[in-house]
């Protein structure tokens, strides 16, 4: 899939990603964490919101799956990286 294909929706995500793993290698493990958490939550919204045609990067399954999967994602990761103590 070229670049273009992907979408702003992705690369917004992938960055958000990259910026939040940049946290936790320098040392703000916890912060890193939320930083990905909360990447996946605004994917999770977009995906509801947005129809599927302007986020081909976000699109994988049906809406349904792809919302729930990328807020069970969020979610975890931001209750694990905020109980297990660093």
């Amino acid at each position: 899939m070229s670049a273009a294909r992907l979408g702003s929706a992705w690369w917004a995500l992938a960055v958000l990603c990259a910026a939040g793993l940049v946290m936790i290698v320098t040392d703000s493990v916890r912060l890193g964490g939320y930083v990905i958490g909360s990447a996946l939550l605004a994917a999770a919204i977009v995906r509801a919101v947005v129809p599927s045609a302007k986020t081909p990067g976000l699109t994988i399954r049906h809406r349904v799956i792809d919302v729930c999967l990328y807020a069970g994602l969020g979610l975890a990761t931001i209750v694990i990286f905020s109980v297990v103590v660093l």
